[in-house]
C-alpha cells in the first residue's frame, strides 16, 4: 500500500530539503536521482549555487525550510512517485550594515514548492528533486512518466512577507 511509505517519504525528504538548503552537496548528490543528476550535468554544486543565487544577489538568506505531508505515491511503470510540499523562509540580511537596513519592500519571503520524491525499488530507498515552476524538468528527468502522472497545478509560488 502506497500510503505506508509516507513516513518515510516525509522524514528522508527533511533531509534532502535540509541538505539543498544549506548547501550539502555530499549529501544532496547521493539523494537525487541519476535522472536528475543526468539532467545536471552531475553538477550538485552548480545547482546549489543556482538555486540560492537569487537570494544572495538581493541580501535575502535562507533561514528555514520544512516539509510538509508527502501525497500518496503513484505507480508509473516500475517507479513510485509522490509529490512533497516543502517551504522555505528567506529573510532580509542587510549584514549588520546601518546602510543596507531594508526601507522599502518586503524582507522576508516564503517559498513555497514540492520536492519529487522517487523510488525504482518498491519504496526500499527514495530519492528527489525540487520542482520548478513547470512539469518540464520532471518530464525532462523521468521520461517514462510523461502523461502518466498526476502533478500539483502550482509547482512553485513565492509571497513576499
Amino acid at each position: 500500500m502506497p500510503e505506508t511509505f509516507i513516513p518515510k517519504i516525509q522524514q528522508e525528504g527533511e533531509i534532502f530539503l535540509n541538505a539543498i538548503s544549506s548547501g550539502n552537496e555530499a549529501v544532496a548528490a547521493r539523494m537525487m536521482p541519476p535522472g536528475y543528476l543526468k539532467l545536471i550535468d552531475g553538477e550538485v554544486a552548480a545547482y546549489l549555487r543556482k538555486r540560492t543565487n537569487g537570494f544572495r544577489k538581493s541580501n535575502f538568506a535562507l533561514t528555514r525550510a520544512s516539509v510538509g505531508i508527502p501525497q500518496v505515491p503513484q505507480s508509473v511503470d516500475d517507479m513510485l512517485i509522490s509529490f512533497v510540499p516543502a517551504t522555505s523562509q528567506a529573510e532580509y540580511d542587510d549584514g549588520g550594515s546601518i546602510g543596507q537596513t531594508r526601507l522599502f519592500g518586503p524582507t522576508s519571503i516564503t517559498i513555497s514548492t514540492y520536492l519529487v520524491a522517487v523510488s525504482s525499488d518498491k519504496g526500499k530507498i527514495w530519492t528527489f528533486f525540487e520542482a520548478e515552476p513547470d512539469r518540464s524538468t520532471i518530464d525532462r528527468a523521468l521520461p517514462s512518466t510523461v502523461g502518466k502522472l498526476v502533478i500539483p497545478a502550482k509547482l512553485v509560488n513565492a509571497i513576499p512577507n
